[in-house]
């Protein structure tokens, strides 16, 4: 049970739950379409781009190029929407800080991972490597960390790292939690 518990820790805290979250608030609507920006919505771009790529994202273990922060940073301001970042008062040194107040829910969050793909982040391998590297450094056979990795699907890795994205966090999804936890005990020595 020790080893499960090492095994989903390691899912749970590098995969989803140990990134630094940006203060989204969540609601219940669908994702919002990107709405057209403006010279006046550059700061915002420049300001959130330059936090993305110095690893102060809300997803810090991508490690965005700047090339890449600058491409997400214009997607996530065109569907955060730069009047509502506006309406909020949002000075785009706060946006650059990751301090962001604006209502996204988990298919904006999802819609936010796919930008990253679109900017040619490679999620899924990033993400998996990461989970490798840590069950690594808690004493996990390659064997384990293979499993694991392999069981964090698309889908897992999507959901758990758009609810990163609204602040719910991985915890707030039962069903989620479940799955992980089955990774972790299919994964784990006499599990």
């Amino acid at each position: 049970m020790k080893r499960r518990d090492a095994v989903y820790g390691a899912i749970l805290v590098l995969a989803i739950g140990g990134f630094a979250v940006s203060r989204f608030t969540a609601k219940d609507d669908g994702p919002k379409p990107e709405q057209p920006l403006t010279a006046a919505d550059q700061p915002y771009v420049t300001a959130l781009g330059d936090h993305l790529a110095s690893g102060g994202s809300p997803l810090p273990q991508l490690d965005l190029t700047p090339t890449q922060g600058r491409c997400a940073a214009r997607h996530w301001v065109a569907r955060m929407g730069p009047d509502e970042l506006r309406d909020e008062q949002l000075d785009p040194a706060e946006v650059g800080k990751g301090r962001l107040t604006v209502n996204l829910d988990l298919a904006d969050g999802k819609a936010m991972i796919g930008d990253l793909r679109r900017c040619h982040v490679d999620v899924d391998s990033k993400i998996r490597a990461g989970l490798r590297s840590s069950l690594a450094e808690r004493g996990a056979d390659r064997k384990v960390q293979d499993c694991a990795a392999d069981g964090l699907t698309r889908s897992l890795i999507d959901k758990s790292l758009a609810l990163v994205l609204i602040a719910d966090g991985p915890r707030s999804d039962l069903t989620l939690q479940q799955q992980l936890t089955d990774v972790a005990a299919s994964c784990s020595p006499g599990g």
